[in-house]
């Protein structure tokens, strides 16, 4: 934390609130900062209104399609393999407004280690369909791919639905309130089929490595219920040894094996987008955690007259902390001269995701 970098009296933190509401809010004129719905995304980064106002970051975490590796027939690395060619991503991508980079490995961007396997993400239907037939299943086979009960995860399980129907695997959604599902997956021998995601708890590949696939991790979260001998004696090795780039070959060499056993079907990385109010300077999103805020500024100066002193304290016009009764004096003309996209507007909240 650096106080001396600090340039605002206080931070409204509004929660609770969906994100067409938290819209609306911010169109209204009584929020700085906002998230983009999805159903608004296509016209926002359009409208000359938000030019140079929209921020995104490439978020620590891993979209997926998980397959139990315990349960027939995902307990074959063929048809887990061909799960992966079978799944057309950039369509997927399509329906959430391409907020998302393809995952081309475990690791999300930013992540040491992180590195790009083209073949992780390869779309190849015939590929998919030859697997198949290899592994004893030429008419393809019956499952159940389930996902948690929310509008944008059921969407995208309907195009994994379609793209597995194509080479002959015929999938039944189930979805489920978010504390069953987690329940569910976590139960052997119940959910072949799952769509997840796993944010980073900190910038170390053992937070994805370690925990979500070291066969000690099964009950836990090792959803995949995979177990693999040789990945477990390099994730091993990798937790003790004290020379930081033979640690990080160590993981590379394990995620590399991960990656070809295709436990998960590597989906893609979210994209985070915040929109800001002109007055809002220095805002940057975090890959990891919540928007640091030393160092953000909202500025006052564009309204006329109003000193740098009256800029800081304006916040408390904003209800933020108490009213000085100076600073109301002081703003009280000049708020009415911040406009944004023509309208004059007093945003009365800093919305923090």
């Amino acid at each position: 934390f650096a106080a001396d970098r600090v340039r605002i009296e206080g931070v409204d933190h509004v929660m609770g609130v969906t994100e067409q509401l938290e819209w609306m809010k911010f169109e209204a004129g009584e929020l700085d900062v906002a998230s983009i719905p999805a159903a608004e995304y296509p016209r926002v980064p359009k409208d000359p209104c938000y030019r140079g106002r929209i921020v995104t970051q490439t978020t620590m975490t891993t979209n997926y399609l998980g397959m139990n590796c315990q349960l027939p027939p995902f307990d074959d690395w063929r048809v887990r393999r061909a799960v992966s060619y079978a799944i057309n991503r950039d369509k997927a991508l399509r329906l959430i407004n391409h907020r998302g980079v393809p995952a081309r490995g475990i690791l999300p961007p930013g992540m040491p280690g992180y590195e790009e396997m083209d073949d992780a993400a390869a779309f190849d239907p015939e590929a998919a369909r030859r697997l198949l037939a290899e592994a004893g299943y030429p008419d393809g086979f019956d499952t159940v791919l389930w996902t948690r009960t929310d509008e944008e995860a059921l969407r995208l399980a309907q195009s994994y639905q379609q793209d597995l129907a194509a080479v002959g695997i015929r999938a039944r959604i189930k979805n489920l309130s978010w504390a069953s599902f987690l329940e569910a997956v976590r139960t052997p021998e119940l959910v072949p089929l799952f769509l997840l995601g796993w944010q980073a708890d900190f910038p170390d590949p053992s937070n994805f490595l370690e925990v979500l696939f070291h066969s000690k991790n099964i009950g836990s979260n090792n959803h995949a219920f995979f177990a693999d001998p040789e990945v477990d004696r390099l994730l091993d090795a990798a937790a003790v040894e004290v020379d930081p780039e033979r640690r990080l070959e160590l993981l590379r060499a394990a995620h590399r094996r991960i990656v070809a056993l295709r436990p998960w079907v590597l989906l893609y990385h979210p994209v985070a987008y915040a929109v800001l109010h002109p007055r809002v300077r220095n805002y940057r999103l975090h890959p990891l955690r919540p928007p640091r805020l030393e160092g953000v500024e909202l500025e006052a100066s564009s309204a006329q007259g109003v000193s740098a002193s009256a800029a800081r304290s304006g916040l408390r016009l904003l209800r933020i902390f108490p009213l000085l009764p100076q600073a109301e004096n002081q703003l009280g003309d000049a708020a009415g001269n911040l406009e944004f996209c023509g309208e004059a507007r007093i945003p009365l909240a800093l919305l923090l995701e």
